[in-house]
């Protein structure tokens, strides 16, 4: 059968968010979206609009499924510390 794997916590971040996490971004970022405003969702149609929250429920009840299947198996594995050496 397939596998599925996450790390906990992740083991990298996106440049533009090391700030959040307390940490100094390793070059200066200005992350677009985060400046910019969202779009007006309604220039979509209800039924586009309900039909993405449909295929998002579905994939979060999939993800439950998942982990709360028989046999599903959590495996704590450790992460070398320097993993660039």
């Amino acid at each position: 059968g397939m596998e599925s794997w996450q790390a906990d916590p992740a083991l990298a971040i996106q440049i533009d968010r090391c700030t959040a996490h307390g940490l100094a971004p390793p070059i200066p970022v200005r992350s677009a979206p985060l400046g910019e405003a969202k779009p007006s969702r309604s220039g979509y149609p209800l039924t586009a609009r309900l039909g993405f929250r449909a295929r998002r429920l579905a994939a979060q009840a999939r993800m439950a499924g998942r982990a709360l299947r028989r046999g599903a198996v959590r495996m704590a594995v450790p992460v070398a510390e320097d993993l660039e050496g």
